[in-house]
């Protein structure tokens, strides 16, 4: 991969340091995109260690390829702690991924002339660092107020960090005939409104004979009530998954999948499975809409507050194959797996003081 070939021979120390927050408010997907850049990095024989913030998931961790160090939060005051160890190691490049962070924490772990790169997903603001990465599909989050003529700007699904996994099934080809036999329902890490309750009461008492694959978070609070919901059918016709570590093929091999608007929609997306959305909040339904535009996908709106007979018609309409490809096309043309790789080669970039360059995807 030519993109990390000559990192250790440039300006910054080979070291890199990584900051990712997780929280049943913002989920785990952060956590997840820092492991899949970390994976290849490490790979590539380049140190990585991440810090995580206390009450991350243990299974999300496990299998770390790096160092994991777990602080209580990410104040300002924790991180100045952090912030001097880094310096004694002579770490060159500090990478975050917050859900918002502030031009307090860059300027603390930027301190000692390290570089800051963020990876952001709201936009709108100032931010104070070296680089942003801004993976989101929708534009209007991709605008940075900077003073900094060196500041450099990355934008658009591309650079979305997915594990290595879904490149090769990008490429996958894929075979579309008949009606739905699998459904996929994976609203995330948290599901902080209960949505696969709504999905799952409408799929059983849809089809009988279809196989429904229900995966849960390690931080989903409905079990009891999914388990009352489920009581009520055949059993068989439905597989249950808690926190399960991979969902690329199970993704991959669905012929419909359920989500909110986060990272799972992008890794649908990626796979070629059509996506039906249960957003969370406005963000995510941002996202939802986004990608429904690009033909992908369709927003069905907020949570519990959609209706069985609208999933029901949305899932008559999935019936037919031509539907399906059609969707799988255009979202494997919006999202194609190769984010890291674009990540690493702008980090690259960075460290090597390449010019300034602004790049964005549709």
């Amino acid at each position: 991969m030519a993109y990390l070939s000559n990192w250790k021979s440039l300006e910054c120390e080979p070291l890199v340091a990584m900051f990712a927050e997780s929280s049943p408010q913002v989920g785990t997907g952060h956590v997840v995109e820092m492991l899949s850049i970390a994976h290849v990095a490490m790979g590539q024989g380049i140190p990585v260690e991440l810090w995580v913030n206390r009450g991350t998931e243990g299974n999300l961790i496990s299998e770390s390829p790096c160092r994991v160090n777990v602080i209580d939060d990410f104040s300002v005051s924790s991180l100045r702690d952090v912030a001097r160890g880094l310096t004694r190691h002579e770490c060159g490049l500090v990478v975050t991924n917050f859900r918002r962070i502030s031009n307090s924490q860059i300027e603390t772990l930027g301190d000692n002339g390290r570089r800051v790169a963020c990876i952001d997903e709201l936009g709108n603001t100032r931010l104070d660092c070296d680089l942003v990465i801004n993976p989101s599909i929708v534009s209007r989050y991709h605008n940075y107020p900077s003073d900094n003529p060196d500041f450099r700007l990355f934008t658009g699904p591309a650079y979305l960090p997915l594990a290595d996994d879904y490149r090769e099934l990008n490429q996958r080809p894929r075979s579309f005939s008949g009606g739905i036999g699998n459904v996929v329902v994976a609203m995330g890490g948290v599901d902080r409104c209960g949505s696969t309750l709504k999905i799952a009461e409408s799929l059983r008492d849809w089809r009988p004979g279809i196989t429904k694959h229900i995966v849960l978070g390690a931080s989903f609070m409905y079990r009891s009530e999914l388990e009352n919901i489920l009581s009520q059918t055949n059993h068989l016709d439905f597989v249950i998954y808690q926190d399960l570590r991979s969902l690329t093929m199970l993704l991959f091999e669905g012929d419909v999948g359920f989500t909110a608007g986060g990272n799972t929609l992008y890794e649908l997306a990626c796979v070629g499975t059509p996506a039906l959305v249960l957003y969370e909040d406005d963000h995510e339904m941002e996202q939802g809409i986004e990608f429904q535009r690009n033909g992908f996908g369709v927003c069905l709106g907020r949570g519990v507050g959609v209706t069985k007979s609208r999933i029901w018609r949305e899932l008559d309409k999935l019936e037919e194959p031509d539907v399906r490809e059609t969707w799988s096309r255009k979202g494997r043309s919006v999202v194609d797996g190769r984010g890291v790789e674009r990540v690493l080669a702008s980090l690259s970039a960075l460290c090597s003081n390449d010019s300034a360059v602004q790049t964005r995807t549709p």
